[in-house]
């Protein structure tokens, strides 16, 4: 029940931050989609042109029109974060009028827990044993079974204590602690309890942490192949205002790197740029991701089962 009520109260948090951020996109579907004028007359119950074929003949255009809201979002979102890499040192995050949760910039707060030794060896011994593995042994391991119960036998523990809460604080106020608390939260998870509903359980407490730990820039305290971890939560979250700001912030990642990182390959952020672009137009479609539906017991749309036939992988 604690993990539950805290996880709960946690989310809603979460949803009251960012409603600021929809206010964007909310004009722009104004904009695009005005609603019907108290005047206009309504269609005849018989028409010529069923409901279904009138949808089907609509569809492309309102997809559109939804992906040239994106667009305009998402280019506000990246021009503030692109821009901030040329004054880092006066921006804060309250600039952006409440992105990311609106929360005010923490980093100046004086009074923070500390972790002890035994958990900055936690924390080491989580980050040590994840940024050791060549890149796409993250997510497409040659063995993954081996690879799955590595991570359960080493850190499944660690994360049954991250799912309940039941870290201690100080793990959330260094960038190295958030970093490791988050790849407990959203990355051990598909690996300890792959192919069930706990993968996907503690998504919200890693959407929340992620969050805070952005609006605090921890992203810009760690190495670039390491920040990428602090957006991974915004690309799995199953809302398109999460999806166009993971986009937004991977974009800005890459802008920075070009500044700040010249000799540093750019081609794994390239994938990540173009992985997270794929997961937001799959939520624009279906507002989730078709690929889960079946481990979370939901029923596929005719529509989501041509997807997944098209695309075997999906995006879980």
């Amino acid at each position: 029940m604690k993990f539950l009520s805290h996880g709960i109260a946690r989310v809603r948090d979460h949803h009251h931050g960012v409603l600021s951020l929809y206010s964007p996109l909310i004009s722009h579907g104004l904009a695009l989609f005005p609603p019907p004028s108290p005047h206009q007359s309504r269609r005849p119950i018989h028409s010529f042109v069923s409901v279904r074929k009138q949808r089907q003949t609509h569809r492309p255009f309102r997809h559109q029109k939804i992906l040239q809201a994106q667009s305009a979002l998402q280019q506000s979102l990246f021009t503030t974060l692109s821009s901030s890499s040329t004054n880092s040192s006066s921006f804060s995050f309250s600039s952006l009028g409440g992105v990311f949760g609106g929360l005010r910039d923490m980093s100046t707060t004086t009074s923070q827990p500390q972790l002890s030794p035994a958990e900055q060896r936690d924390v080491s011994s989580i980050l040590d044993f994840w940024f050791s593995q060549p890149p796409l042994n993250w997510f497409a391991h040659p063995d993954p079974g081996a690879f799955d119960a590595t991570i359960t036998e080493r850190f499944g523990h660690l994360c049954e204590r991250a799912r309940s809460n039941d870290l201690g604080d100080g793990w959330s106020e260094t960038p190295r602690g958030a970093l490791a608390s988050i790849i407990l939260l959203d990355q051990f998870p598909r690996n300890v309890y792959r192919g069930t509903p706990d993968a996907h359980s503690s998504d919200p407490l890693a959407l929340d942490l992620a969050t805070r730990s952005v609006a605090r820039e921890f992203d810009r305290q760690v190495d670039p192949l390491q920040a990428i971890f602090f957006y991974l939560p915004l690309e799995h979250d199953e809302t398109l205002v999460s999806q166009i700001a993971s986009v937004a912030c991977y974009e800005a990642l890459k802008s920075r790197c070009a500044e700040t990182h010249p000799d540093h390959p750019v081609d794994f952020l390239d994938r990540s740029i173009a992985f997270a672009k794929s997961h937001r137009d799959v939520i624009a479609r279906f507002g989730r991701f078709p690929s889960r539906n079946k481990v979370l017991g939901r029923q596929s749309t005719d529509e989501e089962i041509r997807f997944l036939e098209e695309n075997p992988s999906g995006f879980y």
